[in-house]
């Protein structure tokens, strides 16, 4: 049984210990958010309040510690959501409600204050789980008061003891949330809640879908509205894989259907769920709304994965933020604009991949490809953070015979996850032109297929060598585009 502390109760020698260890990772991020040490895994409580950004995600920093443990929310602040700044612990475990972690939630702006929702996490003297939703107040000086008793004390009944994650949101004066819950039959589901306060909740029913049986447990749902239609994203535990679908340990997708409210429940009744990122490592999306955009933020990781930095005392970072857009019934995910402002051009050619090319990018790059095929037979490799030989790198897999676009990391650097395969398909009507843009970082990788109409984000550990983009296979041109990113 792990030790629990509060915060600061943590030995600052411990913390320094750590400290050394993660110095020392040759993995570390430049623009994508983790943790000084420990465990990072879901955002939080992502809203814009105080003329500020403010993100704040999961964080147990003494996880690969023996000593204590830790979790609570981290918090950081920004302007452009492009570069953020520390602004301390966010939540702790400071109450007799989440004695066994500050579990996930959300928060939105709420008048003179960030009005916030999560769980909190408890194990009574049997190791059984109490999950209680709690509410908590952020003023405009960063003060933070939490309210008691409880919102939600326990789980309803016909539900188990997971029951976790609640979603905030205001409409025409109603507070609303969505929760992740799993029915007694062990199969997952969304609850709706409601509040004419904020204060006193209580559970008006499940989410009205047609999945009675769609994994054993829905994490970290979120409600949101875009082009006057409701949007349902989750993420499903417990789906088997499907044709080039659901190969990951667990899932994040959404459907799309009517507005939700007091009166209504029913979201649809059309099976419509969608994969949101098809690459390897997506998950917990979280979505804010503000100043008329829809911004999504998502841990780029999984659970009961283990990476390779977990030998240097840190784990898990988040995706880019990015844009959401509202095509049909199909989200598009696109880079912020506000990255324009860290890109610097460094090379701008026209290329035949018949030819092969090798290219130094690095690890902080911006890669843009418009790809044109004049005859749909062959395949196009463009091997990212690969080394100068083209042994070794990340493959992305244009095969125009079998109309695919496939990412393949079995080269990428040091193995990761293989039980789950080394290969995820990106698209599956590749035609003969293509736009890419590719976000290289130390240790991970992002692709955005056809102005975000794919998208797949994936985890990758290359050896300090692997500074080289290599193309080749058949004829095919392609505009490509190089910036530094300075961030």
């Amino acid at each position: 049984m792990k030790k629990y502390h509060q915060y600061r109760d943590i030995p600052s020698q411990l913390t320094a210990s750590l400290a050394d260890r993660v110095a020392v990772c040759p993995y570390r991020q430049s623009f994508h958010v983790e943790g000084d040490m420990g465990y990072v895994n879901d955002p939080n409580g992502v809203c814009f309040f105080d003329g500020k950004y403010h993100l704040f995600h999961q964080w147990s920093p003494l996880t690969y510690s023996e000593d204590s443990w830790f979790q609570g929310w981290y918090h950081l602040v920004s302007y452009d959501m492009i570069t953020w700044e520390d602004a301390g612990v966010g939540l702790q475990t400071d109450t007799v409600y989440e004695t066994h972690g500050a579990y996930s939630g959300s928060a939105i702006a709420d008048g003179d204050v960030m009005r916030i929702f999560y769980t909190g996490n408890t194990r009574d003297a049997n190791n059984e789980r109490i999950p209680y939703q709690l509410v908590a107040l952020m003023d405009k000086a960063g003060h933070l008061s939490k309210v008691t008793p409880p919102a939600i004390i326990g789980y309803p009944e016909g539900y188990t003891d997971h029951f976790r994650d609640p979603k905030l949101w205001k409409k025409d004066g109603h507070y609303y949330a969505v929760i992740g819950a799993q029915r007694q039959d062990k199969t997952g589901t969304s609850l709706v809640m409601h509040s004419l306060d904020g204060f006193d909740w209580s559970i008006l029913g499940e989410v009205g879908t047609p999945y009675q049986d769609f994994g054993y447990m829905w994490e970290c749902p979120n409600y949101f509205e875009m082009d006057d239609k409701g949007i349902l994203l989750f993420s499903p535990q417990g789906l088997a894989p499907e044709g080039n679908y659901y190969h990951n340990i667990y899932q994040t997708g959404y459907v799309v259907g009517n507005h939700i409210d007091k009166e209504n429940l029913r979201l649809t009744d059309q099976k419509n769920f969608v994969e949101l990122d098809r690459g390897f490592d997506f998950y917990a999306a979280q979505v804010m709304q503000a100043g008329g955009r829809t911004i999504l933020f998502s841990w780029m990781g999984l659970p009961d994965i283990n990476y390779p930095t977990e030998d240097y005392a840190y784990c898990g970072c988040l995706t880019m933020p990015r844009e959401l857009f509202l095509d049909g019934d199909k989200l598009i995910q696109k880079p912020l604009p506000e990255l324009d402002n860290y890109r610097k051009e460094i090379l701008s050619e026209n290329i035949n991949a018949s030819e092969g090319k090798v290219f130094m990018t690095g690890f902080k790059t911006n890669l843009q490809f418009s790809v044109t095929k004049a005859e749909e037979r062959g395949q196009v490799v463009i091997k990212l953070t690969a080394s100068q030989d083209g042994r070794l790198g990340t493959k992305l897999i244009l095969d125009y015979d079998r109309k695919e676009i496939i990412l393949d990391r079995s080269q990428a650097g040091v193995p990761l996850a293989e039980e789950y395969g080394s290969q995820r398909v990106l698209l599956e009507d590749l035609g003969q032109q293509l736009d890419l843009d590719i976000y290289l970082d130390r240790s991970s990788i992002e692709i955005f297929v056809n102005g975000g109409q794919e998208v797949a984000s994936s985890r990758i550990f290359p050896g300090d060598e692997q500074v080289y983009t290599v193309i080749e296979g058949a004829d095919a041109e392609l505009d490509m585009t190089i910036y530094d990113l300075t961030i």
